[in-house]
């Protein structure tokens, strides 16, 4: 599982890359999972 802070980094890094996941909702379901 990814710590916030690793998920505050990728967004960081990859601004366009979220921004896009968040348009399809894959990295909410992502970090869903990942915490589940």
């Amino acid at each position: 599982p990814l710590h916030p802070d690793e998920i505050h980094h990728f967004l960081n890094l990859c601004p366009e890359l979220s921004l896009g996941w968040f348009e399809e909702g894959r990295l909410v379901a992502f970090i869903i999972g990942s915490l589940w």
